[in-house]
């Protein structure tokens, strides 16, 4: 007669089912065939010897994890649920001789953590610097009970990037933790681990595992989700794409829209396609693009979205006249809203189709209400592109317009309104001094130095917390030692507020951009210009290859007089965001100062 099985999880109590610590030589006491036969004998009709097999396999601890991870697939359904009980129960030992005191910090009460906890964590892992987290990410993923945590684990090592030095030490560090392959997280570090000796092979493998996990989602499982398939597709297409795989990567690509896209949901499959045309213009993919064109032909010109999407994808592969005329049809398509219009504009902005979005923002201004905060933000970001191509009036009139319109006696609802959605009037009095500031870029150019202070003195009212007003007051001309002095007063107190946030937040690279860019802009120290440099490379650290921050580093360098670095570090911000005049004119400023 077939017994009923019960987890000895339901017959102790819990201090009796802790894992003990497995002796330094338990392995060698305990050969593969004694742990075979311990694994059978969970299955044995009498409770003595089923008692005394957990025991001994509680007492091997990790060191037999591999053979009781097979044990959970036997046929005899007992063995199974004990094998999986030990598992759960056992205490793994996450921090290992051999690892950092990163590492140590990272995996401390790993077991002890929820999900979301070890997850946090294993983000951290991922983002040590030389792959340093790698090895104990395969840990992770061998060890971890939770098949969505250890599956977690191997998607974050996938999506590290290593130089090929550094791979080297790393691949051979995780050979070492892995031992044996018995999960699919495992299975994948170690086709990852097999790419550097023939990557083009490893799509076939690739391509199983995909299949296996969309299965598993498909049922339902708990054991993955939608970003785990996610991230596979992904790094099919990655490999399809480095390896200059014109078809496969076009296929590639298309899987994810389809995965992403849903069935019969029209935003969805939008937001699918979308998410490819931005990913071949990323990637200059233009075999690929045509491609994708040619299957979605239909749909990219019935919708006002995509079409958009499509010719600013079209203009970066150089064909400006039909995508012109693509951006002329779009724009005379009906928008489902003006919040679309904006969404729209913002990622054809940063696609680098500028004066589409600047037309764009133009139409939803005329549309709306000067007081209405969807009109708002398309005039602060019309005029920060305004600004950036040098039309400072413009730039400062048309945020001038809503500040008119905001101030009037009839608008007093709508400005009541306009103020619970912006969360108070810090936002207007920032976004008035920088309208200002505009204001006096205008009266800067036009040699009206005495106007230019007067409005740089309002803006400062409106807002003391911008170092681009502190920046203009230190290049005023023919101002007396008494201003002279009145800037430098303030520019310490800015800089002192900076130093005290990033003591307050150090993991903020905002803090440390901040501080940077006012020092290398303003009149300084040698020894402060060269904290500008390591703070902004600070910055680049905790957000690295953020344009902006580039941008800073490049003026921090050519501040401490070093020449070379600045133009290198601008020419790195500019190739991430050519669509930026303003980077452009700084790295024109570098090259000519070295010649």
């Amino acid at each position: 007669m077939k017994r009923c099985f019960l987890t000895l999880a339901l017959l102790l109590p819990a201090s009796s089912v802790v894992a003990q610590e497995p002796a330094p030589d338990a392995v060698a006491k305990a050969p593969q065939q004694s742990v075979d036969e311990l694994i059978k004998q969970l299955g044995s009709e009498q409770y003595s010897q089923r008692r005394r097999a957990e025991e001994e396999l509680m007492r091997l601890g990790p060191a037999i994890h591999d053979q009781l991870k097979l044990a959970e697939q036997h046929d005899d359904l007992e063995i199974a649920e004990r094998a999986k009980y030990i598992l759960q129960s056992m205490r793994v030992e996450w921090i290992q001789p051999q690892d950092s005191q990163e590492v140590r910090r990272a995996l401390s009460r790993f077991g002890d953590l929820s999900a979301d906890e070890k997850e946090s964590r294993i983000r951290i892992l991922a983002e040590l610097p030389k792959g340093q987290g790698l090895p104990a990410l395969c840990r992770i993923a061998r060890l971890d009970h939770v098949p969505k945590i250890s599956r977690k684990a191997a998607i974050a090592l996938l999506d590290v990037k290593l130089t090929a030095e550094d791979r080297q030490a790393v691949v051979e560090a995780c050979r070492k933790e892995l031992q044996t392959i018995d999960r699919p997280a495992t299975e994948w570090i170690a086709i990852w681990m097999r790419e550097a000796q023939d990557r083009q092979a490893t799509l076939a493998d690739w391509n199983k595992a995909i299949d296996a996990e969309r299965e598993l989602l498909k049922e339902e499982s708990l054991d993955t989700d939608y970003y785990t398939v996610y991230a596979l597709l992904q790094r099919r297409l990655d490999i399809c794409d480095e390896l200059k795989l014109t078809d496969e990567t076009t296929n590639a690509l298309l899987a994810i829209v389809d995965f992403m896209g849903g069935e019969g949901d029209r935003r969805q499959f939008n937001a699918s396609l979308v998410h490819a045309l931005e990913w071949l213009a990323e990637h200059e993919s233009w075999d690929s693009l045509t491609q994708v064109y040619e299957k979605y032909r239909g749909k990219i010109h019935g919708d006002r979205t995509l079409l958009y999407y499509y010719a600013a994808t079209l203009a970066k592969a150089g064909n400006l006249p039909e995508a012109n005329k693509l951006a002329d049809r779009a724009f005379e398509m009906k928008a489902d809203s003006e919040f679309e219009r904006l969404v729209i504009a913002e990622r054809l902005a940063a696609l680098g189709s500028v004066e589409w979005a600047m037309r764009d923002y133009r139409a939803a201004i005329d549309a709306l209400p000067a007081t209405d905060f969807e009109s708002l933000y398309a005039r602060r970001e019309l005029a920060t592109w305004l600004h950036d191509r040098q039309e400072y009036k413009a730039a400062s009139d048309v945020l001038a317009e809503f500040f008119t319109a905001i101030q009037a006696k009839e608008n007093r609802a709508a400005r009541k309104t306009l103020l619970q959605q912006i969360d108070g009037q810090g936002y207007l009095n920032a976004l008035e001094g920088r309208q200002l500031l505009y204001l006096a870029n205008y009266q800067h150019a036009r040699g009206e130095y005495d106007s230019e202070r007067e409005t740089l003195e309002k803006a400062y009212e409106k807002s003391d917390g911008d170092p681009d007003l502190l920046i203009a007051m230190s290049r005023l001309p023919n101002v007396d030692d008494a201003y002279k002095q009145q800037v430098r007063d303030r520019i310490t107190k800015m800089s002192d507020l900076y130093l005290n946030e990033i003591e307050r937040m150090p993991e903020d690279p905002s803090k440390y951009n901040q501080w940077a860019w006012l020092v290398s802009n303003t009149q300084q120290t040698a020894d402060d210009y060269q904290k500008a440099v390591r703070h902004s490379l600070r910055s680049l650290e905790l957000s690295p290859d953020e344009p902006s921050y580039l941008d800073t580093l490049g003026r921090c360098y050519f501040s401490a007089g070093d020449v070379e670095n600045a133009i290198k570090s601008q020419q790195k911000a500019v190739e991430l965001a050519p669509q930026y005049q303003i980077m452009r004119r700084q790295l024109a400023e570098f090259e000519q100062a070295k010649k």
